[in-house]
């Protein structure tokens, strides 16, 4: 309701560009003749529209007639050639008669042989005065078509004429027929001028999720009871092809292999970075990033990207783990000025990174902990001597700019699964919102949800006016920006459903474009608002 009274009241402020358009039309009837069959083939059909209309036309919907069982989705793409006075005669071949722009796709539903199969053109697509070429192709698709009615199938009206027709490859190969020995069927919806037409575009990237499937990480904390039980294992990730990783364990031996004389020293200080590594071969790190340049981290992080990242100060904590960037890490308060080795070593197509014997800060005993990335992104954490005094994290995140959370909120117990491999699942993208309609007058916008995590507890859609466009980086939320002003916020009930909202019939209202944006009400979604925000959308409201 209140998008209705929302909508409303921006009618009363909103001025139409002209007086309200009208809808116009130029038939070429559905008349059943034979059904060109392409086969797996695509097909076009091409031909000539003369605008008689001074101030041109806007097309908004083509109905085509299609040979396809009714209700069967079918796509179409329409390339027109604006030289004013050319033909598609003799020019189907001609690929540069034929620019890519005006170029628009779209989908159309069909309504079965003898009937209308409408395709709206989203934003519509304008025609200056003069005569033009349209090339219409239909993937794999049976058009139907008449025979050569003896006039090149010529109609037309005050504003608009028809001519000509054939059918070939696209833009490839000589036509199937002679011009105008089969025509093309169907009927050409447009206004008068150059006037605003429906239109329902996604735009932005949706916040980066923070997902399970990428983050695994257990805490130790000995001051608490619940020291390290790690030493003498190792702890696999193989990636399980959805995103995230299939987790194991070796309880017979950490597997450590002492960094032999070709490994390379890093001299680190306490609470130090490495600056970029360069590899010879790639890595890959939570989430899927792929790359040659590491960086790492005396408290026990490999970072998989060299961009402004910030050392961690006592060693690494739940925030840092999820932090801007991929990481994975055998955390600990590393004090490498204080004795030991950081080394990292390339074994074949293997990158061993390795802290041995290195000191705990203000600390006597030393920890002894390896970490070895394979080409085909398993990652394996070995664990020689790993007893650390102070609070510390195992684990690893794809990277979503966290800040310091309820480590039980999250914590795995990484020992369990020498006895329990476990797999993380799916890693998703975040929140998407798409339109599913074009908005008209008297009809409505439909919005479709998806990506929405499981352990959200809310969605809404945001709808305002503007797109304010606010990066919400520097308030905690990398990733996300806020795309729509937000005038009204319309709860939604059940995101696996369209949310629909109304289009009050009202011819102020057209030509009025709203942005949309699409948010999911999430505890872990990663940032201090818990929202996750989807992309945008970018809607115009069209008069019929």
């Amino acid at each position: 309701m209140r998008a209705l009274i929302t909508l409303a009241a921006a009618a009363a402020f909103t001025v139409a560009a002209s007086a309200q358009a009208t809808p116009l039309q130029l038939d070429r009837g559905f008349g059943l003749g034979g059904a060109f069959t392409s086969g797996a083939a695509d097909v076009t059909a091409y031909f000539d529209l003369d605008v008689t209309d001074p101030a041109g036309i806007t097309l908004f919907q083509i109905d085509h007639h299609m040979n396809f069982v009714a209700g069967t989705v079918l796509d179409y793409d329409i390339r027109v050639s604006l030289t004013t006075g050319g033909t598609f005669l003799n020019n189907e071949t001609n690929a540069a008669f034929w620019p890519v722009d005006p170029d628009v796709s779209g989908t159309m539903t069909s309504g079965g042989a003898g009937l209308p199969s409408p395709g709206p053109i989203p934003g519509g697509l304008f025609l200056p005065m003069g005569q033009h070429s349209m090339a219409i192709t239909y993937p794999a698709s049976n058009p139907i078509f008449l025979p050569n009615p003896g006039t090149m199938g010529a109609v037309s009206n005050a504003e608009l004429a028809f001519s000509g027709g054939s059918f070939g490859a696209p833009f490839l190969g000589a036509p199937f027929n002679a011009p105008g020995a089969f025509l093309w069927q169907g009927t050409f919806n447009y206004f008068s001028g150059n006037v605003p037409v429906a239109s329902a575009v996604s735009f932005g990237d949706e916040c980066p999720a923070f997902n399970d499937a990428t983050f695994v990480v257990d805490q130790f904390n000995p001051a608490a009871g619940a020291p390290a039980d790690l030493t003498g294992s190792s702890i696999s990730f193989a990636p399980n092809g959805t995103g995230g990783y299939n987790v194991s364990g070796d309880g017979t031996g950490s597997g450590f292999v002492a960094p032999s004389g070709a490994a390379t020293v890093l001299m680190l200080g306490d609470d130090a970075l490495s600056g970029p590594i360069t590899l010879t071969n790639n890595v890959t790190g939570p989430g899927g990033v792929t790359t040659n340049m590491i960086e790492i981290d005396s408290n026990g992080r490999i970072l998989f990207d060299t961009t402004a990242n910030v050392a961690t100060v006592g060693g690494p904590q739940i925030g840092d783990i999820v932090t801007s960037v991929s990481n994975v890490q055998i955390g600990a308060d590393y004090d490498p000025s204080m004795g030991g080795t950081v080394t990292v070593e390339e074994i074949g197509s293997d990158v061993v990174v390795t802290w041995d014997a290195v000191p705990e800060f203000g600390q006597i005993s030393t920890l002894t902990t390896q970490i070895v990335l394979d080409a085909a992104g398993n990652i394996t954490l070995r664990f020689d001597n790993y007893f650390p005094v102070a609070l510390s994290n195992v684990g690893l995140a794809q990277g979503v700019g966290f800040s310091d959370l309820a480590p039980a909120l999250f914590a795995t117990d990484l020992s369990g699964v020498i006895a329990m491999p476990i797999d993380t699942g799916t890693n998703s993208i975040g929140v998407r919102a798409d339109a599913t309609s074009l908005p008209i007058l008297g009809g409505s916008l439909d919005v479709q949800f998806s990506q929405v995590p499981a352990t959200a507890i809310g969605t809404f859609l945001l709808l305002g006016f503007s797109n304010p466009g606010l990066d919400l980086t520097a308030l905690g939320a990398p990733g996300c920006v806020l795309r729509s002003a937000g005038e009204a916020t319309l709860p939604v009930a059940n995101p696996d459903l369209p949310q629909v909202t109304p289009i009050p019939n009202l011819p102020g209202l057209a030509g009025l474009t709203l942005f949309l944006q699409g948010a999911a009400l999430d505890p872990f979604a990663g940032n201090p608002f818990f929202i996750s925000l989807a992309n945008g959308i970018e809607a115009t409201i069209q008069a019929q």
